[in-house]
């Protein structure tokens, strides 16, 4: 069976339990345990705009059978695509 033990160096993170230091944990559990909260958040965050891409693909394929859609050449997706990042760009 294999080990979960550690051997951390004598000041395996300067943050940690540090006053003033910034990120004030007050031990390493606290710090991880910040970490994973932040990790999920962003990959719900994610998971949202994916969903609302598959969305806005969606309903532009079906704008496409539909014959309510433009057809775009090849050439011009890049210039299209550097547009709508300039828009969505905080």
């Amino acid at each position: 069976m294999a080990s979960r033990s550690s051997h951390p160096t004598a000041d395996p993170n300067p943050v940690i339990g540090k006053p003033g230091a910034g990120l004030d944990y007050g031990d390493v559990g606290a710090a991880v345990r910040d970490a994973v909260r932040d990790l999920r958040q962003r990959l719900q965050a994610e998971q949202v705009q994916l969903e609302q891409l598959r969305a806005e693909v969606n309903a532009g394929l079906d704008a496409l059978d539909s014959g309510v859609g433009a057809a775009t050449e090849p050439s011009d997706i890049n210039a299209i695509i550097a547009s709508l990042a300039a828009s969505a760009a905080p």
